[in-house]
C-alpha cells in the first residue's frame, strides 16, 4: 500500500480468509489467527460510521481488513 495513491499508484492486494490462512499455513503449528483493522472511517455514509462506533472493537475481529496469523514452524 505504502506509496500508492489509489488513483495513479494502484496497491496491489491480495484477500485471505481465516480459512485460506489456516490452508496456507497447514504445515506449521498457528498459534494464531486474527483480524484487524475496522475503523468509522470504512463505513458509508458518515452518520453510519458515527452510529457503529461503540460496535466497532465487537466487529473488528469479523469485518476487519486485515487477517494476521502467528505461526511456528515444526521441530
Amino acid at each position: 500500500e505504502q506509496g500508492a495513491d489509489g488513483v495513479s499508484i494502484k496497491p496491489f492486494v491480495k484477500l485471505y480468509s481465516k480459512r485460506d490462512m489456516r490452508r496456507l499455513f497447514s504445515k506449521f503449528e498457528l498459534e494464531d489467527i486474527s483480524v484487524h483493522q475496522l475503523l468509522a472511517e470504512h463505513f458509508y455514509p458518515e452518520a453510519l460510521g458515527r452510529l457503529m462506533r461503540p460496535a466497532i472493537p465487537k466487529l473488528e475481529g469479523v469485518m476487519g481488513w486485515y487477517v494476521a496469523c502467528t505461526a511456528r514452524r515444526p521441530a
